[in-house]
Parts: structure tokens; sequence; C-alpha cells
């Protein structure tokens, strides 16, 4: 099948451009943005001043939000009554607004100065594009990667698909009519947008689990690989036989294998005791140096006449830039899904595990049917910190931001403590399960937490971070409300799942949502930002899917049981 953009799909979204006037001198203020903070200073006399700051909000209404420094200076919107605050004040479309800040200094002598807010409503129009290809299986977009000026789709596929989307063709089969791996790059080209360039096929293989790109385009991929794959895709061959398993492995820019390593699931028979080890690798990834770090899990099934228990035992190892030679375990932990992030070189992972009780290297023991937390550790592999978030958590993405600290998205149920410290900072459960955002500092102290939901799933599976905003990309069923606290934010599905993109400020402060699906089914994987702002978001559908999150319709059918899509939202 032919995969393909679909562009100017459009959807519209009340945006406000504030316009600020100084009514009298001595003012600086911002002027001409969309979505954001507006930033002004009112300068009185010398060394006094007083800062403000405008925040907009996504879905159309403006809510001021001032810091007065220093602390007695006092403002407010009647002229004659210096007690009437306006914070928070929601100003209507085209509402022009005066704002009065006095201070008063040391000879008790008020100085009043003022701002005019003007709110200049216009209906700005969001580009949209969507990306899809497909066959007559499940092909699926399981993970992404932005790097320089491309974009890396990489997840499953089956059948012959042409990932070209141009006139051109770049048809590639699947191993033996089975599941196999790809990894497709589109570049970049202004004021067109995302052209095709190559894909590297490789299998039989299947759910590809992680995606990097170093800044030389050499990627790291990693994934399920069954009896015989070839993980070579030149004409030469690096052959897997045996059992399936997970493997690990690095490529060059146009799909060279640089190297790989494998891990075999194995049985083992004792008299009346089945052992099976079964191998995964939820994260792989690339640091500065070209190192990859790369965390592998080893599920221990151990089944005796009358009873089965199940261990979790995730390794940290360490592959050196040119080959994976001089392998090291860092840390050894009982977890079951681990993501890496790094800051200031070292290494943090947020992990969850499904088993009965958690060890992290002798820090932490929690009990209870699942538990998550975070640790961080130096590039040495000695532990710096553990923290708990408890037994009712679990975690999906992690990701560092420009400001060195970390976002942190999943699902919780109950009412888990959030703070690892001393302190308590509760988010409560309206359902099973509810989502949560949380930011932490580099000494795994929390900044601040947030949750929503309700009695219907909701699971955000991954996130993106700039120096403004978080964008988190999830799958929801029936009827959500997105927004967390008192805000609203709600979204039907019409199939089973649907899709949503939720933005926040950097802050943590809600934003917006939006949300595409199907028919049937539509789930969202993964999540990039391009240097242009844009987010990227990648997943699966099938049935009929509309990707125009306009209130126009734009039908999408699937060509096969699951077709794969990566979904641009120009922001």
């Amino acid at each position: 099948m032919k995969s393909h953009w679909r562009s100017g799909m459009r959807f519209r979204a009340t945006l406000l451009t504030l316009l600020l006037v100084c009514m009298l001198t001595g003012c600086s203020g911002g002027a001409g943005i969309s979505i954001g903070n507006i930033l002004g200073v009112l300068d009185f006399f010398d060394n006094i001043s007083v800062t403000f700051s405008v925040n907009v909000d996504f879905e159309g209404e403006v809510e001021f939000q001032w810091t007065v420094d220093p602390p007695w200076a006092g403002y407010f919107s009647d002229p004659n009554d210096p007690t009437t605050e306006f914070f928070p004040y929601d100003v209507d479309d085209d509402e022009k607004v005066t704002i009065y800040v006095q201070v008063t200094p040391d000879d008790g002598n008020p100085v009043i100065k003022s701002v005019d807010v003007t709110v200049i409503d216009y209906a700005s129009s969001v580009e949209t594009s969507v990306m899809t290809w497909g066959a007559f299986g499940s092909d699926s977009a399981d993970c992404i990667c932005y790097e320089g000026s491309s974009l890396y789709a990489g997840g499953e596929f089956e059948d012959t698909v042409d990932f070209d989307p141009s006139v051109g063709e770049g048809l590639h089969s699947a191993v033996g009519g089975g599941m196999s791996l790809y990894v497709s790059t589109f570049d970049y080209i202004e004021g067109q947008g995302y052209d095709y360039s190559h894909t590297f096929t490789l299998g039989p293989a299947s759910d590809m689990s992680s995606i990097d790109v170093d800044s030389s385009g050499n990627i790291l991929i990693s994934g399920l690989f069954y009896s015989g794959c070839d993980l070579d895709p030149t004409p030469d061959e690096y052959l897997l036989s045996g059992h399936d398993g997970s493997f690990v492995a690095k490529y060059g820019p146009y799909g060279s294998l640089i190297w790989a390593v494998y891990y075999s699931n194995k049985t083992i028979v004792e008299e009346d005791v089945t052992t099976a080890s079964i191998y995964s690798i939820p994260d792989a990834v690339l640091d500065d140096n070209g190192d990859a770090w790369v965390v592998v899990v080893e599920s221990q099934i151990e089944t005796g006449p009358e009873y089965a228990v199940t261990h979790h035992i995730a390794h940290l190892n360490k592959f050196p830039v040119s080959a994976p030679s001089g392998i090291h375990i860092l840390l050894e932990e009982d977890t079951s899904r681990c993501k890496l992030e790094f800051i200031d070189g070292n290494i943090y992972l947020a992990y969850t595990t499904l088993w009965d009780k958690m060890r992290l290297s002798d820090f932490v023991s929690v009990d209870g049917d699942y538990g998550s937390g975070l640790c961080v550790c130096s590039d040495d592999g000695s532990l710096i910190k553990s923290t708990d978030l408890g037994s009712t958590v679990t975690t999906y993405d992690m990701e560092a931001g420009d400001d060195n600290l970390l976002y942190l998205c999943g699902n919780f149920s109950g009412e888990p403590d959030f703070d690892p410290g001393p302190g308590e900072f509760m988010l409560y459960s309206g359902s099973t399960y509810n989502s949560f955002l949380a930011c932490y500092d580099p000494n795994l102290n929390l900044m601040w937490a947030d949750g929503w939901g309700n009695s219907n799933y909701t699971s955000p599976n991954a996130l993106a971070v700039n120096e403004s905003r978080i964008y988190l990309a999830g799958v929801f069923n029936h009827s959500v409300d997105l927004a967390p606290g008192s805000e609203t934010s709600e979204h039907d599905a019409q199939g089973v799942t649907a899709s949503y993109l939720s933005i926040f400020g950097i802050d943590g402060a809600f934003m917006d949502s939006l949300s595409w699906g199907s028919d049937i089914a539509t789930n969202a994987h993964d999540i990039a930002l391009d240097s242009h702002g844009n987010a990227l978001v990648s997943g699966r559908w099938n049935g009929v899917a509309d990707f125009d999150l306009t209130p126009a319709e734009n039908p999408v059918t699937a060509a096969g049981f699951f077709d794969a899509y990566v979904l641009e939202i120009v922001l």
C-alpha cells in the first residue's frame, strides 16, 4: 500500500494575541504572541519597579497573574478605589482593560502607573498533516525520534508496504510473510514539510520498544526477534538462531549494522520445577559520547506442582561506541518497566515492578501488587539516590527538560504520595486508574504534581518537553475529562479507544487537549518535537479514522488490520 501525507488538514482553536500599550512612560511590555506569558516592567524610580506577567489560556481566555515587587506595591482595576484587585481576571474577546499599579515610597506619596491590555480575538488555524502506511496485516509506528532536521519512525509491519509518500516507491516486504521491523527517515524541507528519504528493515521481529539517534545519524533500536532473525539489513547476514528473545542494535544512517546484542529466551526443567526466562528491553538510549545505555529485563517464571512465581530482574548495561565488548552491569533491580534519562552526566531511571516485592540495591523495599520509583546513579554505576512512589503508581515515560528537571507521567490508583521526601503530596483517584504528570529536580525532590481522570480509562503513553511547554500523547476510551482540577476538557471516543494530545505549561498549568480517532480503535504510542516547535505523534489505527481536528471530516480508511500513522500538529 502507498504511504502518503494528507496535508491541509486544519483545526481551529481560538488563540489570543495580547496587545500591551503603556499609558504612561517608563513601561516596557510584550506584544504579538499567542499562547504563553507576556512579561513587562513598570519603572517608578531608581531601583524601584513592578514586574507583571499575563498568562494566555489556550482555550481562549486570559488570566492575569501579577508579580508585585517590591511587595508593598499594589495593583487594582479602579483608579478611584485601590482596594479593587483584579487578580484573577477573565477578559472577554476584544475587551480593553486598564491595569493600575501603585507604589508607595517612604515619603508616603503613592505613585500610580497604568497599562492598557486589549484582547484581540482571531480564529487561528493550526495546520495538521498526517502520514499513514500499511498493507493487509498489522502495521504500527511504535517509536519516533527527531534529530537535526530529520524525523525517524520505527515499528512493525506485515506483507509488502510502500513507505515512500512521494511519486517514487519505497517497497519493503516482511520476512517470511510474518512480522518485521522498519526504520524510516524523513527529511524536513523548508516550506514543504517532511520528505521521504529511505527505509531499512529487519526480521522476523516485532514490537520495537525504543529508537534513539545521535548527532551523526546513527540509530539505536531495540525490540523482539524470532528464531532466524537477520539483524543486518544489507546483503550481509547477522542471523539469530535458537529461541526467540530481545535485541538491541546500532546502525549507521542508512542501515549498515555497527553492532548488535541479543538475549535468547530459555527454559530450564529441574525435576518438577520449570523456570522460563523471557527477556525484554524497555528502553535503550545514546548518551552525548555515543555510548548506549540499555535496560534488559529478565522475567523469570517459576512453575511448580502447585505454584507459579514471577520475578522481573532488570539490568542496566553500558555498551561502548564502536562495539558491545566490555559490557558491565551497573544496577540491578526487580522491575518490569524502566525509562532512562541523563542530566549532567548522571543516569536517571523511572521504574515500575509487577512483582510482589521490589528491591533497589537494598535501599528500597515495597510490598504490593506493583510499585514505582525513581533513582539516579553516576556513570560508573554508583547509586546516588533512590525514591519510592508507592505500590499504586505506574510510570510510562520520563523526559529531562532544558531546565534540568525531570518530567514523569503515568497512571495511579488510590491515594499515592508523590512527594518522596518527608512531606506529603497526595493525589486522589476517582476511578481504578487516573493519570498524572509530575516534576522532580535532579535530587529527586518533588516540584509539583497533578492528576486527572474519571471512571473511564486514560493512559498518557509518552511525553515531550521544550523550554515552555509539556506535551502528553496517550489513549482513552468512552468519555473522559483530560483537564486536572476544576478545569474541564472533555472528549468522546468514537471507537473502542481514541488518541489525545494534552498541552501543559512548563510549570504544569493545563493549557488544552486535542483528540482524534476512528470508528474502531486508535492508539498513540510516542511523541517527539521538531526544531520548529511542532508536535509529532505516532501510533496505529484500524477502521475509518479522521485525523482532521476541525469540524470538517477527512476520513482515512486503514488498508489492513492496523495501519501506522504519524500526525504532525503545527502549534
